[in-house]
């Protein structure tokens, strides 16, 4: 509601409440290559709980329903959402009825990544390089990005867009004696 203000207050938009991240880095027994990767695990973004009409005729369409916060995803009352979706459904009987939400949640990101490499040399005071090889989310694990957040939506509670999947990448960074590692080519 535009009009009330203090109602807007809530977690921001990226507040993930629990993080876990963990990293390393060492040599294999072979050709002078490294294995570095990263682990990464949090709690779900929160998303914005709105009734997806304009109930207030104040022209935005991002009221809530009744007893629900800015960003109260997972945590937002499953009566006011229903609430909001049998009033819709009465409002428009020849639709077909949404149905009652029975559970929410805050899909949580985990995703590892691994880089396979090789520092090598032109020689001494030439320069040096490395050639590497990158798989990122290793898992394929698909990771939620934005939820459907309004309750007159067949897709609420939902994810809006698919996560990367697994993405390999491969390439060469060169820095050549007397440059500076912000002028390396990579390839």
């Amino acid at each position: 509601d535009s009009g009330r203000l203090q109602a807007e207050r809530g977690r921001a938009d990226g507040d993930r409440r629990h993080r876990f991240v963990v990293s390393g880095d060492a040599g294999l027994p072979w050709a002078g290559l490294r294995l570095a990767g990263v682990v990464q695990l949090s709690s779900g973004l929160p998303y914005n709980v709105t009734t997806g009409i304009d109930g207030n005729a104040d022209g935005i369409y991002s009221d809530r329903p009744e007893g629900v916060g800015r960003n109260e995803g997972g945590d937002s009352s499953l009566e006011a959402i229903n609430l909001t979706r049998a009033e819709f459904n009465a409002d428009f009987p020849n639709e077909t009825p949404l149905a009652p939400v029975t559970s929410l949640r805050e899909p949580s990101f985990a995703q590892v990544d691994l880089r396979l490499y090789r520092p090598f040399g032109f020689g001494p005071d030439r320069g040096q390089g490395t050639a590497y090889f990158q798989v990122f989310n290793v898992l394929n694990r698909e990771n939620a990005g934005l939820i459907e957040g309004r309750a007159v939506s067949r897709n609420f509670g939902r994810r809006r867009f698919r996560s990367d999947q697994k993405t390999f990448i491969g390439g060469c960074v060169e820095i050549w004696s007397g440059t500076s590692a912000a002028d390396h080519l990579v390839l």
